[in-house]
């Protein structure tokens, strides 16, 4: 992911592409209704030897009323099952008076509200209740989770890494 905000703007060209309506045009609307297709909203991640290790799965929404709603992680939830990765939801709260500035590439500044609090429930490796943190809170954990995360795989793929391959006979 960019470090940086690029342009300001979302281009939903892709995201209204991959649905059922468009999909239909080009192969059959019953097809279509079978193939499924889920934006992850954010993969904390490592590179280990040039290759890019999920982490962490986090499925981000606006926080609505109540922190008990049934944002559940779709794709990211298998994901990271298969990968051994962790998998939260993120509800965030909008600041009503904070403002966060980011400067834009080629001037201008985009101002957007900045996060008031937020409610994670993580769900891999296990399920656990909602629980509600200040940003900084949040950003701290995500900190210790992800450099814990990185250290597992590390180890984990600490053999394979680097490795040649066995030659055929």
């Amino acid at each position: 992911m960019a470090q940086k905000e690029r342009t300001g703007k979302r281009d939903l060209s892709y995201s209204l592409w991959h649905r059922k309506p468009s999909m239909g045009r080009f192969v059959g609307e019953e097809t279509a209704h079978r193939m499924f297709y889920y934006d992850i909203d954010g993969v904390e991640s490592c590179f280990i030897k040039g290759k890019c290790y999920p982490l962490i799965f986090i499925e981000t929404a606006y926080y609505t009323s109540r922190p008990d709603i049934n944002k559940k992680p779709k794709a990211s939830l298998g994901s990271a099952e298969l990968t051994d990765s962790m998998c939260f939801v993120v509800l965030y709260k909008r600041s009503k008076t904070e403002v966060l500035k980011t400067e834009l590439p080629g001037g201008g500044v985009m101002e957007t509200p900045d996060i008031e609090e937020v409610f994670i429930k993580q769900f891999y490796p296990v399920e656990d209740k909602w629980t509600q943190q200040t940003p900084e809170e949040w950003a701290k954990n995500l900190l210790s989770l992800r450099e814990m995360q990185e250290k597992k795989l590390r180890a984990r793929l600490g053999a394979t890494i680097g490795r040649p391959k066995k030659k055929k006979s």
